[in-house]
């Protein structure tokens, strides 16, 4: 997602040379990933410990492994032929079905019968909620985990808002270079070069974007209390007022207070004197 919204500049894993795709956060082998699947598949095979026969769980741990390694399930000898039977369904259901919930009804017969031989109260439906339930748990944990390995740090955190920065920059630099009817000293402003003004410091970037948008509302401010020039601008370029018009009132009534300064001025955004 942050690839697609160009804060990211690309979409692999940072782990692995593969694209970072949902699944892939689950089949990830990096030393931090598999960590983090050894506590999570701990946790799930006690719970599994508590409510389960023992060929069942080993049956669904297979079905684990088989989608984290992306192999086939192979049968023991020991799990009884129902289970078998199950596991050999589940995987007919495509490798994906059973981490995203889409489980067979013979799981839950085999669950069923177990309960049966224990004699317990519980019902089997629910157990496959449950199940269901852990299943996606996993996932959201190894996502979790993942957040956590690439967000959670202070490198990351300044990456993304220099991204961010960059982004606004660049939005910016484009509409003052094609805006002919900025005034031309205004216009000389739009002249560098955005990778130059990329390459600098963040605190002077954001100080050549705190101007930018100075001029760019200025201008705005013109168009929206100007019938003349509204005019004339359509009739040299139709519809290039056509946003202002429609947001006329509001741009009137703008204050040029919340024109602050850049964060990191004296007066920014953090200072009390604002």
């Amino acid at each position: 997602m942050l690839y697609k919204r160009q804060e990211r500049r690309t979409d692999t894993c940072p782990s692995y040379a593969e694209v970072e795709t949902h699944r892939h956060v689950l089949k990830c082998h990096s030393n931090r990933a598999t960590t983090a699947y050894r506590v999570i598949q701990r946790n799930f095979e006690s719970w599994l410990d508590s409510t389960t026969s023992r060929d069942i769980k080993m049956a669904v741990m297979k079905q684990l492994q088989a989608y984290r390694e992306e192999e086939m399930v192979v049968d023991i000898g020991q799990w009884t032929e129902p289970v078998v039977n199950a596991s050999r369904e589940q995987m007919s259901r495509g490798p994906n079905a059973f981490i995203e919930g889409l489980l067979v009804k013979e799981l839950e017969v085999v669950q069923s019968r177990h309960l049966e031989v224990t004699q317990s109260k519980r019902q089997p439906g629910r157990w496959t909620k449950e199940l269901i339930k852990k299943l996606w748990l996993i996932s959201w944990d190894m996502w979790d985990s993942r957040n956590d390995e690439v967000h959670n740090t202070a490198a990351t955190r300044k990456a993304v808002i220099i991204a961010q920065l960059n982004s606004e920059v660049r939005e910016t630099h484009s509409w003052g270079r094609t805006n002919d009817f900025l005034p031309r000293i205004e216009r000389e402003f739009f002249t560098a070069q955005v990778e130059d003004i990329i390459q600098q410091t963040e605190y002077q970037k954001r100080t050549w974007l705190h101007i930018a948008q100075r001029f760019i509302e200025r201008d705005r401010q013109r168009v929206a209390r100007s019938r003349s020039i509204q005019i004339m601008r359509e009739y040299l370029q139709p519809g290039v007022t056509a946003h202002i018009v429609r947001h006329q009132t509001h741009i009137i009534r703008q204050s040029k207070s919340n024109f602050r300064a850049p964060a990191g001025t004296r007066r920014g955004p953090n200072d009390p004197t604002n």
